[in-house]
């Protein structure tokens, strides 16, 4: 019959971890750097620097960046990165969000950005949060538009906190805007397809927030339009246009 002794120490031994050649772990590491396009990489992990680590998390492009606390798991010698520590409630991406309008009818001033004629309502529009890596792929369009002499633009907009990056100017960056229109005959309408994708990508904030596509933080996203009379645009009827069933869709990686 074991001893007191005997099982005390059978408990203490069916408590601990595992020893030796199966040997695992938790820790908490500080990425130091990581290549972007290579994904090669350092972390410090209590007080050693250890390079290139494999990353265990799934995404679009799995990316840190220096400075950047991570979770990382070991069995043996073989470190992981599981994947970003961060305090509850602090900056960090959302998940994708997608968001529908009824669309309606575009006509009245030209030239400036706005609306459509029934108001904001009718387009889709929508927040979504995004960490330090400050990119998201953007997609938006509409099932169609249909024009009576006239030409319609539609822009991504979003605005970052503070309002002052590239994209919450409609139509101001490269890429942001899609037109289409029908220059010959109010009489007859045109029916077109609208789609357009957009991807926005920048590697870190700069100290200047206009000089940012976008920046970390909340996002406010939606699209404005703008309308274009041609000269010369003949026939019965006032010029207009009807934007049918935009959509709209973030996808934060």
């Amino acid at each position: 019959m074991a001893t007191a002794a005997e099982i005390a120490d059978l408990i203490t031994a069916g408590v601990m971890g595992p020893q030796g050649s199966d040997d695992s772990g938790w820790h908490l590491g500080l990425i130091l750097s990581w290549d972007s396009s290579t994904g090669l990489n350092s972390v410090r992990i209590n007080n050693a620097t250890l390079t290139n680590l494999k990353a265990l998390t799934p995404s679009l492009g799995t990316e840190y960046h220096a400075g950047q606390t991570v979770l990382v798991v070991r069995k043996q010698t073989q470190y992981f990165i599981l994947g970003p520590v961060q305090t509850p409630g602090a900056v960090g991406s959302t998940p994708p969000k997608q968001a529908d309008g009824n669309g309606g009818t575009f006509s009245g001033t030209t030239g400036t950005w706005r609306d459509l004629d029934a108001g904001a309502s009718v387009s889709p529009s929508f927040t979504v949060t995004l960490g330090q890596f400050q990119r998201c792929l953007f997609m938006w369009g509409a099932s169609h538009i249909r024009m009576w002499g006239t030409e319609v633009e539609g822009s991504l907009v979003v605005s970052s906190p503070g309002g002052q990056n590239q994209l919450a100017t409609p139509g101001f960056f490269l890429g942001q805007s899609y037109m289409t229109g029908n220059q010959i005959s109010v009489s007859n309408n045109i029916r077109v397809p609208a789609f357009k994708s957009f991807l926005t990508q920048v590697a870190g904030a700069n100290a200047v927030a206009a000089n940012n596509a976008l920046v970390p933080g909340v996002q406010t996203v939606s699209i404005k339009y703008k309308l274009t009379i041609p000269a010369g645009a003949a026939g019965a009827g006032t010029p207009t246009s009807t934007v049918s069933d935009p959509w709209l869709m973030a996808i934060p990686f």
